[in-house]
């Protein structure tokens, strides 16, 4: 053992080699066959991008959301919003504050804490959002979260598919999102929230 470790193996290193010494004493080599190599991340057994990144990003489980958003035909740069969005890296007060920002990490329209999901779901303006949505497509009740608003649970009326439901969220998502960035930054807040609709309409 010593021959074949240049530093000294702790107990539980010796118990591994051993187990690992024992479950290849039945393997036999062919030194007459060709070793080959297959990538065991994509089903072509072939080296991919694509399954690399799937990997390291999701631990190789396809996640429907994430298929959905890129598929849809939407500019690079809502894409790339909404990527950030369900990643949680949209610059919100909450992370920007783990960063070092000395500004508050309350809402500035409503006074609660400004994270991803109080933008989107629980401000007032996003609220009177879903609530306009929720009475033209005759949901059950308005989505609380993205996963709530992909899947059944707030439905009611007519099911929306999910390339459907992704147009509709990155419409209203962005309009939501510049409207917060307006007040957020530039103090100037809408006169009335109908303009937020209005602005996720006319995005569609």
């Amino acid at each position: 053992m010593d021959d074949v470790f240049r530093r000294s193996l702790s107990q539980r290193e010796h118990e591994r080699w051993g187990e690992l010494m024992t479950s290849l004493e039945n393997v036999a080599l062919d030194q007459n066959s060709r070793d080959e190599v297959y990538w065991a991340l994509d089903s072509s057994k072939s080296f991919t991008t694509k399954s690399l990144y799937r990997f390291v990003t999701n631990r190789g489980v396809s996640i429907p959301e994430a298929e959905n958003v890129w598929k849809a035909k939407l500019p690079l740069k809502i894409k790339i919003f909404l990527w950030q969005l369900k990643h949680n890296k949209l610059q919100v007060a909450t992370s920007l504050k783990r960063r070092g920002w000395k500004g508050s990490v309350y809402c500035c329209l409503c006074g609660k804490v400004e994270t991803n999901n109080h933008v989107f779901f629980g401000c007032s303006i996003s609220r009177f959002a879903w609530c306009c949505l929720r009475d033209a497509f005759g949901w059950a009740r308005c989505p609380t979260d993205l996963s709530d608003l992909m899947g059944v649970s707030v439905a009611g009326g007519p099911r929306l598919t999910n390339h459907l439901t992704t147009f509709i969220f990155a419409g209203f998502a962005w309009a939501i999102w510049r409207s917060r960035n307006k007040m957020a930054i530039e103090r100037c807040f809408p006169g009335n929230p109908l303009e937020v609709i209005h602005s996720g309409f006319a995005f569609m």
